[in-house]
């Protein structure tokens, strides 16, 4: 007697296996946006030629060269460890460039403001994108490259409002994404844009001078952190390298404080590079 196939059991089985894979995609094109996102905004495209299959490709490097090289001195346990903690280098490095490129932005937005306001007052404040155009042969990078990829994507026919929208994700200084959602309010439904750039030109100066001191002992703890991680590097290296390598890494107990002392490094590293990103 063959038995009767329940149809909704099936469906049901299905349907969850589509959701898991689902939700698989989206965990791995979350990954690559964040990924493609961190590049942009560290502007390392302006000097090689990077993109998110390469910091995979990188990721993976670090893990297998410093988890074989950690397997010919501990268990295989720990050198897997050890090189999931390595494989975090690309992205610090990443994160890090794109800290530094988001605090030259900073600097250099009084600047930007002031030559958009010169093209602004040229154009008789009629197109935003000319001026734009202009302005771009006069700031530095990365906001040049940022500029240069809002003119390219308005000269190639995409939506106005999603080239202020783009601009605004590329940049992550909190003021100019500010001017610039500003900005697109003017393009849309109209606006004294010259008004508008004066008063971001004197709150942003102002709000530069406030921070400066305080920015100033922010650089110098977070500075102080990198050399403190920095040295305790050169200490596990001439730990591996000294006689007392067999005291420190061939116990269980070593190699457990050593494992703790690179994950606390990276986190430290992690925090400060956070920390500067909230700035």
């Amino acid at each position: 007697m063959v038995s009767q196939i329940d149809h909704s059991d099936i469906f049901k089985k299905y349907k969850n296996q589509k959701n898991k894979k689902k939700q698989c995609n989206n965990a791995v094109d979350k990954y690559f946006t964040n990924i493609e996102l961190r590049i942009e905004k560290s502007n390392i495209r302006y000097y090689i030629n990077y993109n998110p299959y390469i910091h995979l490709i990188l990721c993976i490097i670090c893990f297998v060269i410093s988890a074989n090289w950690i397997n010919q001195h501990m268990n295989i346990y720990i050198s897997i460890i050890f090189g999931a903690v390595v494989a975090l280098t690309p992205y610090i490095l990443l994160q890090l460039f794109s800290d530094l490129m988001s605090h030259r932005v900073k600097r250099m937005s009084v600047d930007f403001l002031i030559i958009m306001r010169k093209f602004l007052i040229g154009g008789k404040g009629g197109d935003i994108f000319e001026a734009f155009k202009k302005a771009s042969k006069y700031v530095l990078q990365p906001l040049k490259n940022y500029i240069e990829i809002l003119i390219y994507e308005y000269e190639h026919k995409a939506n106005p409002v999603q080239c202020f929208e783009n601009l605004k994700d590329r940049i992550e200084n909190s003021d100019l994404k500010i001017y610039i959602e500003n900005l697109k309010i003017c393009y849309v439904k109209g606006g004294d844009v010259i008004e508008l750039t004066d008063t971001f030109i004197e709150e942003i100066d102002k709000q530069n001078d406030d921070e400066d001191e305080e920015n100033a002992k922010d650089k110098v703890l977070s500075m102080g952190l990198y050399v403190l991680l920095i040295f305790n590097l050169i200490i596990l290296y001439i730990l591996f390298n000294s006689d007392y390598k067999r005291t420190v890494f061939d116990s269980n107990w070593g190699q457990i404080v050593f494992v703790l002392d690179m994950i606390v490094s990276f986190y430290i590293a992690y925090l400060t590079l956070e920390k500067t990103e909230k700035e």
